[in-house]
């Protein structure tokens, strides 16, 4: 678990290594690429949080943040998602200043969940 979650990270570290090719899916838009890997890398890293708290609920009842944490993203976790892809697809119709901010700051709540989720299954294999 511990190995999936480092290159996870490495990978979103790589993200702005990257030139996209003006003739591809995302129109030379590197911007609109890296919101759509911080999205994907937000559902996959939160996904397998609640799924391990989940199989894990009676080991990890000595703390009980966890379960609280996991239950508040099962909750909220659709409503974001939707948020960031209805903010993402409104930025690639019109790719203005404005609707990057918009998609930005839905994706720092996605990325908040992501961190917290990360921080919460490396302290319990540690």
């Amino acid at each position: 678990m511990k190995t999936h979650l480092i290159l996870l990270f490495a990978a979103l570290a790589l993200i702005g290594c990257r030139s996209i090719d003006p003739a591809g899916p995302y129109k030379g838009d590197s911007k609109l690429y890296a919101q759509d890997v911080g999205i994907r890398a937000a559902y996959d890293t939160v996904h397998t949080f609640v799924l391990w708290e989940y199989q894990n609920r009676k080991a990890l009842t000595a703390n009980p943040e966890i379960r609280k944490s996991a239950d508040y993203m099962r909750t909220n976790m659709p409503k974001w998602m939707g948020t960031s892809i209805a903010l993402r697809d409104a930025y690639a119709a019109v790719p203005s200043t404005a609707n990057l901010a918009a998609l930005q700051q839905a994706l720092a709540v996605l990325k908040a969940a992501m961190t917290e989720a990360a921080q919460y299954m490396l302290s319990s294999t540690q």
